[in-house]
């Protein structure tokens, strides 16, 4: 049953992930900097910076040791079904090269038993970025927000460590 919830929430994401890229389309029509993200950090006191120009909001947690971990809140939301969704997510890695076959391996199988999805996405400058990423309703209070931004930082900066060795993002 365990199986079943955990690839039903992977094809939900992959789904909200494909209309997100067409939602970007009509980034235009979105607020740079929704206030309801704002007000859900403040209720938590959360510190964060706002990026003005894409509206994408930045927290770094503090995460095992002394490893820090930013994670980034998108301003950007889209309606599926009727319920405002939007995308949060975290960098693992950053290569130079694709991931090998035994990472991208990992990673599916880590699909499986997370809460988030991991995507590998190819940058404009030719890097691949290694990511961990949440679509969660547009209006979640500042607990729940935390709730979910705390299991995609932690899932991130585990990922971070053992690939890596390093503590980057």
């Amino acid at each position: 049953m365990k199986r079943i919830y955990q690839l039903f929430l992977l094809i939900f994401c992959a789904c909200f992930f494909s209309i997100e890229i067409n939602a970007q389309s009509n980034a235009a029509l979105a607020v740079p900097g929704d206030q309801r993200v704002a007000k859900a950090l403040k209720q938590t006191k959360t510190e964060y910076q706002m990026s003005s120009k894409e509206g994408i909001y930045t927290i770094n947690f503090g995460t095992k040791g002394k490893r820090s971990q930013e994670v980034h809140i998108t301003s950007s939301t889209d309606n599926i079904n009727g319920v405002e969704m939007r995308l949060i997510f975290s960098f693992a890695v950053i290569a130079d090269k694709p991931p090998s076959q035994q990472v991208a391996n990992l990673l599916l199988e880590q699909n499986m038993e997370t809460a988030g999805v991991w995507a590998v996405h190819k940058l404009s400058n030719g890097k691949y970025r290694i990511v961990n990423q949440l679509f969660i309703p547009a209006d979640l209070n500042g607990e729940k927000l935390e709730e979910a931004l705390s299991r995609v930082v932690h899932t991130a900066d585990e990922m971070e460590e053992q690939l890596t060795k390093k503590d980057v993002n």
